[in-house]
């Protein structure tokens, strides 16, 4: 009977890894076996992997917010295309709300001031991340990322901030930013703690979310004094920053378009050019020489976020809608609507998978 009883939680625990977190939730009801299976930090772990397989798109959602006053929020399935509507757990806490970065699941949550919130939309479970420092946030630069340390099974928040000063000129007719040095900090959720990254020659130019890729978060900023752009990381491990190679060294250049992101578990730049939209994605990722041009497309001011069936590609667009794209026959038809006059465009989406992580 040992041996039948331990065969049977062997197969409750292959086959749940595979189910969606709601029902998963629901499923702690069935039996004692069954929620002593799904809270097992085990468990937790091996549905969160077959949750980040490339290939694995029922469990990855993509999630909007279309106001920021009294947020509306969507989230879709990249597989079925199901939206659902969840809400932040927050109540009236949230002001002006901004998703600023993902991993494993779990979302940065701007407030609109220095208030932030780690979140988990899939168990609404979340933890309030504060914040130590002092910065103008309407004046400032913010780029924001996520990410595990894989040594310490640590979760940490990495901000970025320029603050800049305006200085009206003559009659008020507008005003010039003076900037300041970038400022880096790390935040270990386990030690509750913020830490000054010393070495930070960069400036970023806009604002931006993390790509992850790696287990890392990756943006393009300036090099500090050289009017140069580049790709850099952050190593979750030895908390220091690196640089990425990029496709072409004139890519980046000041007053280039180009789209950053993340399609089938690699890095992706989109390319704008005069005739069209060039997609690139490191096939191996710190391999010298290993960017590869993935598909042309007419079209502007997107970024591809996976690659389904029959060659089908699901494009963010303007920042306002999903839209499905058939390499093969170029057709594309709208799946989604989202966004509005009063988001913040680079911070109103973000691509998330479903999780049991906890943020605490």
């Amino acid at each position: 009977m040992k041996n039948q009883s331990n065969v049977s939680d062997e197969i409750v625990f292959k086959v749940l890894k595979y189910v969606p977190v709601k029902s998963l939730l629901r499923f702690r009801c069935v039996s004692k076996q069954w929620l002593s299976i799904i809270s097992n930090p085990q468990f937790v772990q091996s549905h969160l992997d077959k949750a980040n397989e490339v290939n694995n798109l029922s469990l990855k959602r993509h999630i909007s917010i279309s106001t920021k006053s009294s947020p509306t929020i969507k989230s879709i399935c990249y597989q079925s295309l199901d939206c659902e509507n969840p809400s932040f757990p927050f109540g009236d806490k949230i002001d002006n709300a901004d998703l600023l970065c993902s991993c494993n699941g779990l979302l940065l949550v701007g407030t609109g001031n220095t208030d932030h919130y780690l979140w988990n939309p899939s168990t609404r479970s979340y933890k309030q991340i504060p914040c130590d420092f002092n910065y103008n946030f309407k004046e400032s630069i913010r780029l924001y990322g996520l990410g595990n340390d894989s040594i310490t099974d640590t979760y940490k928040v990495i901000m970025i901030v320029l603050s800049r000063r305006c200085i009206p000129l003559p009659l008020n007719t507008f005003c010039v930013y003076e900037s300041e040095s970038a400022q880096a900090r790390v935040y270990n959720c386990k030690t509750e703690c913020w830490k000054k990254i010393d070495k930070f020659p960069y400036k970023p130019f806009v604002n931006g979310q993390g790509v992850l890729v790696n287990g890392a978060p990756h943006w393009i900023v300036a090099r500090d004094r050289i009017i140069e752009n580049v790709i850099i990381y952050f190593d979750m491990v030895e908390e220091r920053f690196k640089e990425v190679e990029t496709p072409l060294p004139s890519w980046l250049v000041t007053g280039i378009r180009f789209r950053f992101g993340v399609l089938g578990g690699s890095l992706c730049l989109v390319n704008n050019t005069d005739v069209n939209a060039e997609v690139w994605v490191m096939k191996e990722y710190g391999v010298d020489k290993c960017w590869t041009k993935f598909f042309n497309i007419i079209m502007d001011n997107f970024v591809p976020l996976c690659v389904k069936e029959n060659e089908e590609v699901i494009l963010e667009v303007e920042e306002k809608k999903l839209v499905m794209y058939n390499l093969r026959n170029q057709m594309k038809y709208q799946i989604l609507a989202f966004g509005g006059p009063t988001c913040n465009i680079v911070f109103n989406t973000a691509t998330y998978v479903e999780s049991l992580v906890s943020p605490q």
